[in-house]
């Protein structure tokens, strides 16, 4: 009876710590609802449309300002100006006029209407790979589509009866189908991963700024009066962060995720039974981290630059395979890692848990491997000897 009775105790007084400071308010109750906000109105839009592009026509036929037209009616390519010759490409991308330029060389037509092979050129910057991708897709399907009346009307000149045949027209026909993001739109990419490193991340923050307050006030000892029983410690430190962030969950599923129009299947059993396994792997990853700092703002400081890292490592950005065996093994320890994997499985893909076992059996490890670490921790804290009165009033005197 002890037991629970200290679980009550040290929930209580976790969510009363949280809720006087005005820091920690910021990070467990603004913060998760202020940052999806502010990225989400930046993604809102979730695909670029009418991407600025200028041409260079030098061939000045009514076939170029036929393929003109066909670039302009895209819904990614907006023709927005014309350049008066090549001297003025690289001024007009460096200055941002344009994005790209698309060049229809002399002789285009010319070539065309004789059998022969035409270019038609596309520059683009490698500095802004998604704008380059916008437009590089729809520039190689238009031209492709352009090609193929070009092959059909010749073949129609000919007397070969393309359109019952269409495949002497097109020989070669593209489909790309995406799964879990049919339309390729940017925001439905990064939306939902944002989301959950904005928990994560702010799951191991607020912890281990929580858990450093005790140093820089002293309240170890408040809390082991409470207690000595260090699971008991741990769960109800825990139970409050969850509190907390499970509430933040149901306002992300019911106004954040319609509100952006997020695709989320309906797992929403799934959903949640991850997001529990991974908020209390980052809680306790948070909590042993915070346990060796000594004021909260070297918290803030320190951990508030390991969201990209993380990201990063997470193998969302960049493919799992191709992370270096040994950052492999570090990013195992994250507990963003194999949160991130699930979630996005199961939100974005539609699939059950089964396909998720091997990121729920790390997650699983990674809760016993820092819930083992924080036991660890908070005994050799209540067995430390107590500090100095003069180190006492040096650590009180510090800003809060």
């Amino acid at each position: 009876m002890n037991f629970f009775r200290n679980i009550y105790e040290i929930f209580i007084r976790e969510i009363m710590k949280i809720l006087k400071d005005i820091n920690l308010i910021s990070v467990f109750l603004l913060a998760p609802l202020a940052y999806p906000l502010l990225y989400g109105a930046t993604y809102m839009l979730k695909v670029e449309e009418d991407v600025p592009v200028a041409y260079i026509d030098e061939d000045k036929s009514a076939l170029s300002r036929e393929l003109l037209r066909s670039f302009d009616a895209s819904q990614n390519i907006k023709l927005h100006h014309t350049l008066n010759d090549r001297s003025e490409i690289k001024s007009d991308l460096i200055n941002e006029y344009s994005q790209s330029v698309i060049i229809i060389p002399k002789n285009f037509s010319y070539n065309i209407k004789r059998g022969k092979q035409a270019t038609v050129n596309l520059i683009a910057p490698a500095g802004r790979l998604l704008v380059t991708s916008d437009v590089g897709f729809p520039f190689s399907q238009i031209v492709s589509t352009f090609s193929g009346k070009i092959a059909a009307s010749h073949l129609a000149k000919r007397g070969v009866p393309i359109f019952s045949n269409p495949a002497l027209a097109t020989p070669i026909k593209l489909d790309f189908q995406y799964l879990g993001n049919p339309y390729l739109a940017y925001g439905d990419l990064i939306l939902p991963f944002l989301l959950v490193i904005i928990i994560s991340q702010l799951v191991i923050i607020g912890v281990a700024a929580a858990t450093a307050k005790e140093f820089s006030l002293n309240k170890w000892k408040d809390l082991f009066a409470i207690s000595t029983n260090y699971p008991a410690i741990i769960i109800g430190k825990w139970l409050a962060y969850m509190a907390i962030f499970f509430f933040f969950l149901l306002i992300l599923v019911t106004i954040l995720v319609p509100m952006y129009n997020i695709n989320v299947t309906k797992n929403l059993s799934d959903m949640f039974f991850c997001a529990v396994l991974g908020i209390t792997s980052s809680a306790l990853f948070g909590m042993f981290i915070g346990s060796y700092f000594r004021h909260r703002i070297t918290v803030f400081a320190v951990l508030g630059f390991t969201t990209y890292p993380f990201l990063m490592l997470s193998g969302y950005a960049w493919p799992w395979e191709q992370i270096p065996t040994i950052m492999q093994y570090i990013a195992m320890f994250l507990p963003i890692t194999p949160f991130s994997k699930t979630l996005f499985s199961i939100t974005q893909m539609g699939n059950s848990l089964a396909i998720v076992t091997p990121e729920i059996r790390l997650m699983l490890a990674q809760i016993i491997f820092y819930g083992g670490l924080c036991i660890y921790r908070f005994r050799r804290l209540h067995l430390r000897p107590k500090p100095s009165n003069a180190f006492r009033r040096w650590l009180t005197s510090l800003p809060r």
